[in-house]
C-alpha cells in the first residue's frame, strides 16, 4: 500500500505489506508551499523505502556488508557530473555542493548522521559568509530557509551514495526541515507600477509588463526570441521550470504586444542587453538591482526587497498579475492554465491572499449596521 493519508493526523502514514506494519512517517502531509508540500511526500516515501528495506535484511537475517571508507567528495563528484549536469538550475546547485563540499568533503559518509548534520546546521547558521563583489565585501548569515535547501543537497548526495552501493540506506531519510517562517507577499498597486515604469528604459519595461500580463517566469522572458512570437501568443520553447519542461503557448496581451513592437530589431533575441552576463543567476541580479534602483527613483520611492517589506520581481509580476487576473473574474483554472503553474495550490493561495479586500469591507459592516439602526 505504500504511504497513505489519515484524517485524524497532519502526517503521512505507511502501510508495509507482508508483516501488517501500520505507522506515522512523523512527516507532515502538508508544507507552506506547493513545492514543500511535493518534498515532505518524497520524503515519507524514502522513510517507507528504507523501513521496508530494513524489515525485509532483518527478516532474511542478512549479513550487515563491510564496506571501504568513501568521502563525500567522492560521492559528490559522481553526483556532479551523472545529476546535476542534467538538471536546469545547476548553477545555484553546484554554488550549494561547492559550500557542503568545504565543510564534509573528506569525511566518511557514514559519519554524516542526523547528529553531526544538526551540529553542522547550527554552525552554519552561527557562521559569517563574506560574499566579494569586485572590491566591496558583504558580510551575512545564513537564513533558515538557505540551510534547508542546502541539507536538501546533503540528502541528495547521500541518496546517491545509496545508488552507488556505498550505504544500504541514508542516514538523513525523514530529517525535518527546520521551521521557517513566510516572508509576508507583497503585491505592487496599481500606483506603483505606474511610478515603476517611468523609470525603466523600454526593454526593461517590457520585461517587467510580460511578467505582469503573460505571468512568465523572469528565465523565460529572458530567453524570447523573436522567432517565438505568433501573432498575439508567444512559443515558450523551453521551460525554465524543470517541473514544467514541455513547450507550451502563452497568450499575448495588447499591452505585451506594444511594448514588444516597441524593441529595436537588433538580435534574435528581445532582450540582448539583459541577456550578457555569463550565467543565469548573474542575469538574474542584473535585473534585481535594475528594479532596486528604479524603486528608489521613483516619487515617491517604492519599498523593494523582503526584508523591507518591499516588492520582488516575482511578486511585482507573476503574484500580482495572477491576483489581478482573479480579482478582475478569472477563474483559477484558467490563471492556472496561463502561468502554468503544475497543480492548482499556488492559485488558490493567490486566491486566498486577493480576498483581503473583500475581507477589509465585511468587518466594516457591522459597524455601519449599528450607526444605521442608532
Amino acid at each position: 500500500m505504500g504511504i497513505y493519508k489519515r484524517a485524524d493526523s497532519p502526517f503521512w502514514w505507511m502501510h508495509i505489506e507482508g508483516v501488517g506494519l501500520k505507522t506515522s512517517t512523523g512527516i507532515p502531509v502538508r508544507g507552506s508551499t506547493p513545492t514543500k508540500t511535493s518534498r515532505l511526500r518524497k520524503d515519507a516515501e524514502d522513510v517507507y523505502a528504507t523501513r521496508k528495506a530494513d524489515l525485509a535484511r532483518g527478516a532474511a537475517k542478512l549479513p550487515v556488508r563491510r564496506r571501504e571508507a568513501v568521502s563525500f567528495d567522492t560521492v559528490a563528484d559522481w553526483y556532479d557530473t551523472h545529476r546535476l549536469a542534467k538538471q536546469r538550475g545547476h548553477e545555484r546547485e553546484r554554488e550549494i555542493l561547492k559550500r557542503l563540499r568545504a565543510d564534509f568533503g573528506k569525511t566518511d559518509i557514514r559519519a554524516i548522521t542526523p547528529r553531526a548534520v544538526a551540529e553542522w546546521q547550527s554552525a552554519r547558521l552561527a557562521s559569517p559568509t563574506i560574499i566579494a563583489y569586485g572590491n566591496l565585501r558583504r558580510t551575512f548569515r545564513a537564513g533558515l530557509s538557505t540551510v534547508n535547501r542546502e541539507t536538501d543537497t546533503l540528502k541528495a548526495v547521500l541518496k546517491a551514495a545509496v545508488e552507488l552501493g556505498h550505504l544500504d540506506a541514508s542516514p538523513l531519510v525523514g530529517m525535518r526541515r527546520l521551521r521557517t517562517v513566510a516572508a509576508r507577499r507583497r503585491l505592487m498597486t496599481i500606483d506603483e507600477e505606474d511610478r515603476l515604469l517611468e523609470q525603466l528604459e523600454p526593454d526593461d519595461t517590457a520585461i517587467v509588463v510580460l511578467g505582469l500580463d503573460t505571468l512568465l517566469r523572469l528565465g523565460d522572458i529572458l530567453d524570447l526570441r523573436r522567432g517565438d512570437r505568433d501573432g498575439d501568443r508567444l512559443w515558450i520553447q523551453d521551460p525554465k521550470d524543470p517541473t514544467q519542461g514541455e513547450p507550451f503557448y502563452v497568450p499575448l496581451s495588447k499591452r505585451a504586444g506594444r511594448v514588444l513592437d516597441a524593441l529595436p530589431a537588433e538580435s534574435l533575441h528581445y532582450f540582448p542587453r539583459r541577456r550578457r552576463a555569463k550565467t543565469e543567476r548573474d542575469r538574474r541580479n542584473t535585473i534585481r538591482q535594475m528594479l532596486e534602483r528604479a524603486c528608489a527613483a521613483a516619487d515617491p520611492p517604492i519599498p523593494f526587497g523582503r526584508a523591507a517589506g518591499g516588492i520582488t520581481f516575482h511578486w511585482a509580476t507573476r503574484r500580482t498579475g495572477a491576483s489581478r487576473m482573479i480579482a478582475n473574474g478569472a477563474d483559477i483554472r484558467t490563471v492556472q492554465q496561463i502561468g502554468h503553474w503544475k497543480t492548482p495550490d499556488v492559485v488558490l493561495s493567490i486566491y486566498a491572499e486577493s480576498l483581503e479586500a473583500d475581507r477589509r469591507r465585511a468587518v466594516e459592516l457591522p459597524g455601519k449596521r449599528a450607526r444605521k439602526q442608532a
